[in-house]
């Protein structure tokens, strides 16, 4: 794999008759040395948003050719577990990662020093958000999200975790008062979705409501207009498990786009980090600096 000034020079050499057609190579293919000095004076900023703007026409042609006017935009974190400096009490690095997984595409990928909080904001500042769909796994409550979101003219698919007590609990509370009720109170929309694979059999049930007053007058999240939840039913060598996760949402009521939205989102720890990890063994990088 060509990625550093050495790689690059032995496949430069390999291909030099190919690369002519590009320009010519009066004195031969640059020495190693060549190719570092040219790296260290290149700006990283403007290579990553020379970069952005190229990604962003491959994710337009794609979006086209699959006639997919809203793109789900994935964001979650990785660490790079050999990272670490247990020396100079140096943590391992964290990426947040902007993935349109239906393309195959990062359009944004910034480290972590801090916190999701801090960082995601800069990630998400990066890519396009008109019409798309922004799917958030394991984050905190911020309003400063949910504004630069809608803001950028798009929506968001937010799951609930355990150390969001309140807003989970009242979350689960209205759909309990719900089913009580026989759905017959308020605007209520379902699918089930089947799949079978790996020796499992996986029965997806997806609910999506209107958020009650309560919710959507909380200043916590700008633009919630529905909340959800979905119920997984695994049947794997004769056992059967059940998993529940709630939602909050800013798309309106419409369970088939709410529902891709968060089955494509979980792409992203498929189709992108198992890649780095195990073909690009990223994980096992150990630069500290």
């Amino acid at each position: 794999m060509a990625n550093g000034p050495t790689g690059i020079t032995n496949w430069a050499a390999i291909y030099a008759d190919a690369l002519k057609c590009l320009g010519s190579l009066p004195n031969g293919v640059p020495r190693k040395d060549v190719f570092r000095r040219l790296f260290c004076a290149l700006k990283p900023g403007i290579c990553q948003a020379c970069f952005s703007e190229w990604i962003e026409t491959l994710r337009e042609a794609a979006a086209e050719a699959m006639v997919e006017n809203r793109a789900v935009l994935a964001v979650d974190c990785k660490t790079l577990r050999r990272s670490h400096g247990r020396l100079n009490a140096l943590k391992a690095l964290d990426t947040v990662c902007v993935r349109a997984s239906e393309y195959g595409l990062s359009l944004s990928r910034v480290p972590k020093p801090g916190n999701e909080i801090t960082e995601m904001p800069e990630g998400l500042a990066q890519v396009k958000l008109k019409e798309a769909i922004v799917t958030i796994d394991a984050i905190g409550t911020q309003q400063e999200i949910a504004e630069q979101i809608i803001a950028g003219g798009g929506d968001y698919v937010r799951a609930l975790k355990n150390n969001e007590e309140r807003l989970k609990a009242n979350v689960i509370e209205y759909v309990r008062q719900q089913f009580d009720n026989d759905l017959v109170d308020g605007q209520v929309t379902r699918v089930v979705m089947k799949s079978r694979g790996h020796g499992r059999e996986e029965t997806r049930e997806i609910f999506q409501f209107a958020a009650p007053s309560e919710l959507t007058s909380s200043e916590v999240w700008r633009g919630l207009a529905t909340i959800g939840f979905v119920k997984l039913t695994t049947v794997r060598m004769g056992k059967t498990t059940e998993q529940v996760r709630y939602f909050i949402s800013s798309l309106p009521l419409g369970v088939e786009t709410f529902a891709r939205a968060i089955r494509i989102h979980w792409r992203i720890e498929n189709s992108c980090h198992w890649g780095l990890d195990v073909t690009y063994r990223e994980g096992e990088m150990r630069a500290r600096e």
